[in-house]
Formats: structure tokens, C-alpha cells, sequence
């Protein structure tokens, strides 16, 4: 315990009369105590405050004897320090205790979080059972791996990554995952990644940086939009004489009504 409260009228009136020597012995015994959390025997009472002189341990002798209770273990014991030695333990208690049911929560809201996402994921890739009998005269039916991802039939996003090194904002990707593996997009991975090379490097709202987000431009299947390709002129340059080009066009569709 590193901090208490020093009431000083208390402190006054109840060792107001004590020697220098003394009042040094009191407050270094106090202070031992909070920091240690515990009381101490007479001997360790010399040596936490260390006193060395015949003086100094008298000193402590009359202290322990004037302001601590002995107890029947031998330690000299003080009603007040106890009680607030108590509070603090019991504060430290109920602050841990907050602390692990905060951290079991946010634990189990991620693991329902991850069973909700599998069981989507696996509902979604799931092969129909054979409800034909098998006899003798038929092989066993087993599922095959999935032949877009190469890998069983639980394995959904695994062109998920190409997707996402080819896209041009990187924000989402939990979610834009999450809905490239309901939507099964494995199977036309390839048509979307080569849209999205297209539109970054042709498509003029993208080249003037109007790109949705990728989970929105999944969400919304915009690998379907046509391609919106600058006029000639205006693709070239910088983005600062892109979009005064930009300017000008529309300032001289407004001129000609």
C-alpha cells in the first residue's frame, strides 16, 4: 500500500507530547506498516525503523507499548491500520475481480463472435447429404474438395487475399472477409480482381480517389459497374491538373446548358 490518509488533529492529540526522537520512531513504524501490509513483533519493530541506539530501541519499546496492541501471535497490532489495511485489500479484491469478468466477456463475445462466422461459413459450403441407400453395387459417397480453393470444403476465402492485395483501400478487412466467404466469391475471384485492376487504373472516379470501401464494393457487386473512363486529356497528369480539367469540363457543361 503505498498511499494513506494522515489525519494531523488525530495525530495531535494522541502523540502530541512525544519526544523528536520518538515522533520519528511513530511516523517510520506507521509508514512500515502500510508499506509491508502487516504488523511487526518487537524485534522487527527495531529493525524496520532501524534503530540501533539503546535510546532508539527504547524509543520503540514505549511506541509499540503507547499506540500498538500486543497480540496473542506477538505482533503489535493497531486497530486503525488494520482497518484500513482491510479496505485496501478488499478495494485490490473487487478491482481484480471486475478486471477478469471484463476480460471473461470480452472473451466469450469473441469466441460466439467466431462460432457465429464458422457455422456461416460451413452452412454456406455445405454438401447435401445422399439420401440414396448404398448397396454393394456403388462406391461410397464422400464430398470432394472444393476445387476454387483447392483445399476442403470449409476453406472459403482463400482468394480472399489475392482480392485484398489487389484492392486500393485497406479498411474492413474483417468485414469485407467475412462477407467474401458468405457470398462464396472464390468461384469468380478472378473476374472481380481483374475489374478492380481495371477500374484503379482506368476508371476516373477512382483515379480522382472516389473508392468505396471493400466491403461496400462487395456488398454492392460493383465489379458489375461499367468502367466510367476519362475523356481524352483528362486521364494524364497530375491529380491536381486532373481535377481542374475536371473543373473546366463542368463549368462548360454549365455554360452551354
Amino acid at each position: 500500500m503505498n498511499y494513506y490518509k494522515k489525519h494531523l488533529g488525530d495525530y495531535s492529540k494522541k502523540a502530541g507530547r512525544l519526544t523528536i526522537l520518538q515522533h520519528g520512531i511513530y511516523n517510520l513504524l506507521i509508514d512500515a506498516c502500510y508499506d509491508r501490509e502487516k504488523f511487526p513483533t518487537e524485534e522487527e519493530a527495531i529493525d524496520w525503523v532501524w534503530a540501533s541506539s539503546q535510546e532508539e530501541i527504547d524509543g520503540v519499546k514505549l511506541v509499540l507499548k503507547k499506540f500498538f496492541t500486543l497480540a496473542e501471535n506477538g505482533l503489535y497490532v493497531q486497530k486503525r491500520i488494520q482497518e484500513e489495511l482491510n479496505a485496501y485489500k478488499d478495494l485490490c479484491e473487487n478491482n481484480a475481480r471486475i478486471a477478469n469478468e471484463r476480460a471473461a466477456k470480452k472473451n466469450e463475445a469473441l469466441t460466439k463472435r467466431e462460432r457465429s462466422v464458422n457455422g456461416a461459413l460451413e452452412k454456406d459450403n455445405e454438401t447435401p447429404p445422399n439420401h440414396k441407400p448404398i448397396t454393394n453395387n456403388h462406391k461410397p459417397t464422400t464430398n470432394k474438395p472444393n476445387k476454387q480453393s483447392g483445399a476442403g470444403s470449409l476453406v472459403v476465402n482463400d482468394r480472399f487475399e489475392d482480392f485484398w492485395n489487389a484492392y486500393p483501400v485497406k479498411k474492413g478487412k474483417s468485414k469485407a472477409m467475412e462477407r467474401w466467404g458468405k457470398s462464396n466469391l472464390n468461384a469468380i475471384a478472378d473476374e472481380i480482381i481483374g475489374k478492380v485492376g481495371l477500374q484503379k487504373n482506368q476508371d476516373v472516379d477512382w483515379l480522382r480517389g472516389a473508392i468505396p470501401h471493400p466491403t461496400t464494393y462487395l456488398n454492392g457487386e460493383r465489379w458489375k459497374d461499367e468502367v466510367t473512363r476519362a475523356r481524352s486529356g483528362q486521364a494524364g497528369g497530375s491529380a491536381s491538373e486532373r481535377g481542374t480539367q475536371g473543373a473546366r469540363d463542368w463549368l462548360e457543361k454549365r455554360a452551354n446548358g
